[in-house]
Formats: C-alpha cells, structure tokens, sequence
C-alpha cells in the first residue's frame, strides 16, 4: 500500500479520480465509488483502490492494488498491482500540479 498526504483539505472523490485521468493519460479509466473510494483500471486485470481521508494536515490517500476474485490469483494479482498500477496512480497523487486545472 501506498500512502500519499496533501495539504489540501477536503479533496472528493471527484477530483482524484479526475486528476487520476489527467495523470495517467489514455488507456486508465479513474471512477469514484460514491463515498471516499475511487477505483482505477486499465485493462481486464490491473486495479487498484484509492482510500480518501481527511487528516488535520490535508488529506491522505491510501492506494493499494486489487486482485480480481479468481482462485489463487487474487493475491497474485494484487501484489504485481501494487507494484504496478497503484504505484503509478501514487506517482500522479504526489505529483505537486495533481489537484490544480
């Protein structure tokens, strides 16, 4: 898992998964799920989990990869996705420009 804060407060679910797009071009899609969650794909088996959290600093992201429920490849999948795609969605959420227009 990855954990990321910033000193914005009250960052949404909208605005990750939109600077998440932004971030990491064609190909990923970025959708909030309704509360603090956004969820990122690219392709049928890369996901990972983006948690928002408001902190007295700001907020902190945590991002860890996700398996698909597949018998003994669901922790496969979720560790080569925490190397991979939640590192890179981290990446784009440190970046200094992710939250501005």
């Amino acid at each position: 898992m990855h954990t990321i804060t910033t000193g914005l407060a009250g960052v949404s679910a909208g605005q990750v998964a939109e600077a998440l797009r932004r971030g990491l071009g064609p190909g990923y899609q970025a959708e909030p799920d309704g509360g603090s969650e956004v969820t990122v794909r690219r392709g049928a088996l890369q996901r990972a989990r983006v948690t928002i959290r408001s902190v007295p600093e700001g907020t902190t992201f945590h991002v860890r990869g996700q398996g698909m429920p597949i018998p003994l490849m669901y922790f496969t999948l979720s560790f080569i996705n925490d190397r991979g795609l939640a590192r890179r969605a981290a990446e784009v959420l440190e970046r200094p420009d992710a939250f501005r227009g």
